[in-house]
Protein backbone atom coordinates (compact mmCIF):
# COMPACT_ATOMS: atom_id res chain seq x y z
CA UNK A 1 0.00 0.00 0.00
CA UNK A 2 3.21 2.50 1.02
CA UNK A 3 4.31 1.85 -2.70
CA UNK A 4 4.91 4.98 -4.60
CA UNK A 5 2.14 4.77 -8.11
CA UNK A 6 2.89 6.11 -11.27
CA UNK A 7 0.66 8.68 -11.77
CA UNK A 8 -1.13 10.48 -14.62
CA UNK A 9 -1.58 13.78 -16.49
CA UNK A 10 -4.22 15.32 -15.98
CA UNK A 11 -6.13 14.94 -18.98
CA UNK A 12 -6.82 11.06 -17.74
CA UNK A 13 -8.17 12.41 -13.85
CA UNK A 14 -11.09 9.73 -14.03
CA UNK A 15 -8.51 6.55 -15.17
CA UNK A 16 -6.44 7.98 -11.91
CA UNK A 17 -9.21 7.96 -10.28
CA UNK A 18 -10.02 4.03 -11.39
CA UNK A 19 -7.01 3.21 -10.77
CA UNK A 20 -7.22 5.36 -7.16
CA UNK A 21 -3.86 7.31 -7.75
CA UNK A 22 -2.11 5.64 -10.56
CA UNK A 23 -0.24 2.85 -11.76
CA UNK A 24 1.31 -0.04 -9.07
CA UNK A 25 4.44 -1.62 -9.51
CA UNK A 26 5.31 -4.47 -10.65
CA UNK A 27 2.51 -4.24 -13.97
CA UNK A 28 2.35 -4.90 -17.17
CA UNK A 29 -0.51 -2.34 -19.44
CA UNK A 30 -1.65 -2.70 -22.52
CA UNK A 31 -2.28 0.60 -24.63
CA UNK A 32 -4.37 -0.60 -27.74
CA UNK A 33 -5.59 0.94 -30.61
CA UNK A 34 -6.61 1.31 -34.35
CA UNK A 35 -3.86 2.76 -36.62
CA UNK A 36 -4.44 6.83 -37.28
CA UNK A 37 -6.90 7.22 -34.49
CA UNK A 38 -3.82 9.85 -31.93
CA UNK A 39 -2.58 6.79 -30.49
CA UNK A 40 0.94 8.30 -30.91
CA UNK A 41 -0.18 11.89 -29.31
CA UNK A 42 -2.06 9.64 -26.29
CA UNK A 43 1.26 7.85 -25.62
CA UNK A 44 3.38 10.82 -26.17
CA UNK A 45 1.26 12.92 -23.73
CA UNK A 46 1.85 10.32 -21.16
CA UNK A 47 5.84 10.17 -22.19
CA UNK A 48 6.14 13.77 -21.36
CA UNK A 49 4.06 14.08 -18.64
CA UNK A 50 6.17 11.51 -16.63
CA UNK A 51 9.45 12.78 -18.03
CA UNK A 52 8.83 15.46 -15.68
CA UNK A 53 6.44 14.07 -13.24
CA UNK A 54 7.16 10.67 -12.48
CA UNK A 55 8.49 9.22 -9.23
CA UNK A 56 10.56 6.93 -11.49
CA UNK A 57 12.91 6.92 -14.31
CA UNK A 58 11.58 6.38 -17.48
CA UNK A 59 13.03 4.24 -20.56
CA UNK A 60 11.78 4.38 -24.01
CA UNK A 61 12.60 1.38 -26.31
CA UNK A 62 11.10 2.52 -30.13
CA UNK A 63 10.49 0.49 -32.87
CA UNK A 64 9.38 3.01 -35.20
CA UNK A 65 11.04 6.23 -34.63
CA UNK A 66 14.48 6.97 -33.95
CA UNK A 67 16.12 8.95 -31.74
CA UNK A 68 15.95 11.90 -33.85
CA UNK A 69 12.66 11.82 -35.19
CA UNK A 70 11.77 11.03 -31.24
CA UNK A 71 13.84 14.25 -30.12
CA UNK A 72 11.68 16.53 -32.32
CA UNK A 73 8.45 15.05 -31.24
CA UNK A 74 8.97 15.61 -27.78
CA UNK A 75 11.28 19.31 -28.47
CA UNK A 76 8.04 20.06 -30.19
CA UNK A 77 5.51 19.47 -27.50
CA UNK A 78 8.08 21.33 -25.06
CA UNK A 79 8.60 24.45 -26.79
CA UNK A 80 4.81 24.15 -28.37
CA UNK A 81 5.40 24.35 -31.61
CA UNK A 82 5.27 21.67 -34.68
CA UNK A 83 8.78 21.31 -35.69
CA UNK A 84 7.91 19.52 -38.67
CA UNK A 85 5.17 22.51 -40.00
CA UNK A 86 8.25 24.44 -40.31
CA UNK A 87 10.72 24.34 -43.20
CA UNK A 88 14.11 23.15 -42.73
CA UNK A 89 15.87 26.43 -42.00
CA UNK A 90 13.06 28.26 -40.34
CA UNK A 91 13.41 24.91 -37.83
CA UNK A 92 16.65 24.81 -36.99
CA UNK A 93 16.72 28.79 -36.84
CA UNK A 94 13.99 28.31 -33.78
CA UNK A 95 15.45 25.49 -32.58
CA UNK A 96 18.89 27.43 -31.80
CA UNK A 97 17.32 30.85 -30.26
CA UNK A 98 19.09 31.08 -26.69
CA UNK A 99 15.83 30.26 -24.76
CA UNK A 100 15.39 27.33 -26.51
CA UNK A 101 18.46 25.83 -26.07
CA UNK A 102 18.02 26.48 -22.79
CA UNK A 103 14.44 24.97 -22.66
CA UNK A 104 15.56 22.00 -24.57
CA UNK A 105 17.97 21.06 -21.94
CA UNK A 106 15.91 21.65 -19.08
CA UNK A 107 13.33 18.57 -21.26
CA UNK A 108 17.19 16.29 -21.49
CA UNK A 109 18.61 16.72 -18.07
CA UNK A 110 17.05 17.26 -14.74
CA UNK A 111 18.72 20.20 -12.21
CA UNK A 112 21.85 17.87 -11.13
CA UNK A 113 22.50 17.20 -14.98
CA UNK A 114 21.27 13.71 -14.84
CA UNK A 115 19.32 12.26 -18.05
CA UNK A 116 16.01 12.60 -17.08
CA UNK A 117 14.89 9.42 -19.16
CA UNK A 118 16.59 7.22 -21.95
CA UNK A 119 15.65 6.24 -24.79
CA UNK A 120 16.74 2.66 -27.00
CA UNK A 121 16.44 2.25 -30.72
CA UNK A 122 16.50 -1.38 -32.10
CA UNK A 123 16.58 -2.01 -35.70
CA UNK A 124 17.34 -5.06 -35.13
CA UNK A 125 14.57 -6.60 -33.92
CA UNK A 126 15.51 -9.90 -32.54
CA UNK A 127 14.05 -11.07 -28.87
CA UNK A 128 17.44 -11.68 -27.62
CA UNK A 129 18.79 -8.16 -28.49
CA UNK A 130 15.72 -6.72 -27.06
CA UNK A 131 15.37 -8.57 -23.65
CA UNK A 132 19.42 -7.32 -23.55
CA UNK A 133 18.48 -3.81 -24.32
CA UNK A 134 15.23 -3.71 -22.05
CA UNK A 135 17.54 -5.49 -18.64
CA UNK A 136 20.36 -2.55 -20.05
CA UNK A 137 17.04 -0.20 -19.47
CA UNK A 138 16.43 -1.86 -16.02
CA UNK A 139 19.79 -2.05 -14.59
CA UNK A 140 22.28 -0.07 -16.00
CA UNK A 141 19.87 3.04 -16.48
CA UNK A 142 18.32 2.53 -13.19
CA UNK A 143 14.70 2.42 -15.10
CA UNK A 144 11.16 1.51 -13.68
CA UNK A 145 8.97 2.24 -16.34
CA UNK A 146 10.03 0.42 -19.66
CA UNK A 147 7.52 1.91 -22.69
CA UNK A 148 7.64 -0.78 -25.91
CA UNK A 149 6.23 0.99 -29.03
CA UNK A 150 5.03 -0.77 -30.66
CA UNK A 151 5.10 -4.13 -29.16
CA UNK A 152 3.92 -5.85 -32.57
CA UNK A 153 6.95 -4.88 -34.35
CA UNK A 154 8.92 -7.31 -32.06
CA UNK A 155 6.42 -10.04 -33.10
CA UNK A 156 6.75 -9.94 -36.75
CA UNK A 157 7.73 -13.18 -38.06
CA UNK A 158 7.66 -14.73 -34.81
CA UNK A 159 5.93 -18.19 -34.68
CA UNK A 160 3.19 -17.98 -31.57
CA UNK A 161 4.79 -19.63 -29.35
CA UNK A 162 7.77 -17.78 -29.61
CA UNK A 163 5.36 -14.43 -28.66
CA UNK A 164 4.30 -16.44 -25.94
CA UNK A 165 7.58 -16.76 -24.44
CA UNK A 166 8.38 -12.82 -24.91
CA UNK A 167 5.10 -12.31 -22.25
CA UNK A 168 5.87 -14.67 -20.00
CA UNK A 169 9.58 -13.13 -19.92
CA UNK A 170 7.72 -9.76 -19.27
CA UNK A 171 5.81 -11.51 -16.29
CA UNK A 172 9.25 -12.80 -14.93
CA UNK A 173 11.08 -9.71 -15.53
CA UNK A 174 8.18 -7.45 -13.45
CA UNK A 175 8.44 -9.55 -10.77
CA UNK A 176 12.53 -9.60 -10.89
CA UNK A 177 13.23 -6.06 -11.02
CA UNK A 178 9.79 -4.34 -9.63
CA UNK A 179 8.80 -2.38 -12.78
CA UNK A 180 6.54 -1.18 -14.60
CA UNK A 181 5.87 -2.13 -18.78
CA UNK A 182 3.89 0.02 -21.30
CA UNK A 183 3.30 -2.03 -24.41
CA UNK A 184 1.17 -0.19 -27.73
CA UNK A 185 -0.51 -2.30 -29.13
CA UNK A 186 -2.12 -2.34 -32.78
CA UNK A 187 -5.43 -4.26 -33.66
CA UNK A 188 -6.42 -6.01 -36.74
CA UNK A 189 -7.67 -3.58 -39.38
CA UNK A 190 -11.69 -3.49 -39.45
CA UNK A 191 -13.20 -3.92 -42.61
CA UNK A 192 -14.80 -0.65 -44.17
CA UNK A 193 -12.95 1.54 -42.38
CA UNK A 194 -13.91 2.80 -38.64
CA UNK A 195 -13.31 0.36 -35.73
CA UNK A 196 -16.65 -0.50 -33.42
CA UNK A 197 -16.22 1.91 -30.76
CA UNK A 198 -16.96 -1.57 -28.39
CA UNK A 199 -14.17 -3.96 -30.34
CA UNK A 200 -12.63 -6.65 -27.74
CA UNK A 201 -8.77 -6.48 -26.55
CA UNK A 202 -8.79 -9.80 -28.40
CA UNK A 203 -8.46 -8.27 -31.32
CA UNK A 204 -5.07 -6.83 -31.17
CA UNK A 205 -2.28 -8.50 -33.36
CA UNK A 206 0.04 -11.43 -32.37
CA UNK A 207 -0.69 -13.84 -29.73
CA UNK A 208 -3.43 -13.16 -26.95
CA UNK A 209 -1.00 -13.72 -24.34
CA UNK A 210 0.30 -10.60 -23.98
CA UNK A 211 -3.12 -8.89 -23.07
CA UNK A 212 -4.00 -11.85 -20.70
CA UNK A 213 -1.07 -10.94 -18.93
CA UNK A 214 -2.27 -7.28 -18.60
CA UNK A 215 -2.46 -5.44 -15.05
CA UNK A 216 -4.12 -2.81 -17.16
CA UNK A 217 -5.79 -2.70 -20.53
CA UNK A 218 -6.79 0.78 -21.98
CA UNK A 219 -8.78 0.46 -25.11
CA UNK A 220 -8.67 3.73 -27.78
CA UNK A 221 -11.10 4.73 -30.65
CA UNK A 222 -11.81 7.30 -32.80
CA UNK A 223 -14.81 8.22 -35.65
CA UNK A 224 -12.26 9.12 -38.50
CA UNK A 225 -14.53 9.64 -41.02
CA UNK A 226 -17.21 12.46 -40.74
CA UNK A 227 -21.14 11.16 -40.34
CA UNK A 228 -22.40 13.59 -43.61
CA UNK A 229 -25.73 13.89 -41.84
CA UNK A 230 -24.24 15.93 -39.08
CA UNK A 231 -23.60 19.44 -38.68
CA UNK A 232 -20.18 20.76 -40.03
CA UNK A 233 -19.68 21.42 -35.94
CA UNK A 234 -21.28 18.18 -34.93
CA UNK A 235 -18.81 16.51 -37.41
CA UNK A 236 -16.25 18.32 -36.08
CA UNK A 237 -16.71 17.12 -32.46
CA UNK A 238 -16.99 13.77 -33.76
CA UNK A 239 -13.84 13.24 -35.46
CA UNK A 240 -11.89 14.87 -32.65
CA UNK A 241 -13.47 12.68 -29.85
CA UNK A 242 -11.26 9.71 -28.76
CA UNK A 243 -13.43 7.31 -26.58
CA UNK A 244 -11.36 5.60 -23.94
CA UNK A 245 -12.20 2.49 -22.56
CA UNK A 246 -10.38 0.20 -19.76
CA UNK A 247 -11.24 -3.34 -20.48
CA UNK A 248 -9.08 -4.69 -17.53
CA UNK A 249 -7.70 -3.21 -14.30
CA UNK A 250 -6.32 -5.70 -11.94
CA UNK A 251 -5.49 -3.00 -8.99
CA UNK A 252 -9.12 -2.14 -8.33
CA UNK A 253 -11.41 -4.00 -10.83
CA UNK A 254 -13.13 -0.87 -12.15
CA UNK A 255 -13.63 -1.10 -15.79
CA UNK A 256 -15.83 1.07 -18.28
CA UNK A 257 -15.47 4.38 -19.83
CA UNK A 258 -12.51 6.07 -18.56
CA UNK A 259 -14.07 9.35 -19.97
CA UNK A 260 -13.97 10.89 -23.88
CA UNK A 261 -10.38 13.04 -25.11
CA UNK A 262 -11.01 16.14 -27.02
CA UNK A 263 -8.57 17.97 -29.34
Amino acid sequence: IKKTKIPLPPFLSQLQEMLRGGIRLPSIVNIVGPTGIGKSTYVNELLYFWIFHSPYKLGILSLESDRSEYSNVLASRHLGVKLNLLEDDEALSFLMLPENIESRKRLWVNEEGAPRFYMMEERDGKLANIKKLIEQLIISCGCKIIVIDPVQDLFAGLSLSDQEEFSAWLKITIKAYDVCFVCINHIRKAQGGNVDARYSEQEGKGSSTLIQSSFLTILLNREKDPDPTLSELAQKILTSTMTHRISKNRATGLTGDGGSLFY
